[in-house]
């Protein structure tokens, strides 16, 4: 047998092992409070950025039918601006290409936000 790979009978814990791993005995083990936190600060260039996320609202199966479209305009943690949710009723996938095409045209214009940051896909319900 290649000994990578374990018999079954290498695979039953030890008695030894089980007692190693009992509650008992990791609650018996001091914490490591000796060292303070760690925190990394953000750049303030990117609390300051914005983004933008793409709301699809679809059927849930795949590759369902998108019923609408809205964009959310985030600066850092914060929603500073939305482009409503424009329904996709009478649209073909091309014209929902093109529609999305132009908010990304606005975003870029407006924001300077050459593309989505995130597509987030909602059930319409």
């Amino acid at each position: 047998m290649h000994p990578l790979l374990n018999d079954a009978e290498d695979s039953i814990p030890s008695e030894s092992s089980s007692i190693k791993h009992s509650p008992a005995a990791i609650a018996s083990i001091p914490e490591q409070s000796a060292h303070p936190p760690l925190f990394v600060p953000l750049p303030k260039t990117v609390a300051q950025r914005y983004y933008a996320i793409l709301l699809l609202y679809r059927e849930p199966r795949y590759r369902g039918r998108v019923h609408a479209v809205r964009v959310q305009i985030w600066q850092g943690s914060d929603l500073v601006n939305e482009i409503q949710g424009e329904h996709c009723i009478g649209m073909t996938p091309s014209d929902v290409i093109h529609y999305v095409e132009a908010m990304l045209g606005l975003l870029k214009e407006t924001y300077n936000i050459p593309y989505f940051a995130d597509i987030e896909q909602l059930d319409p319900d």
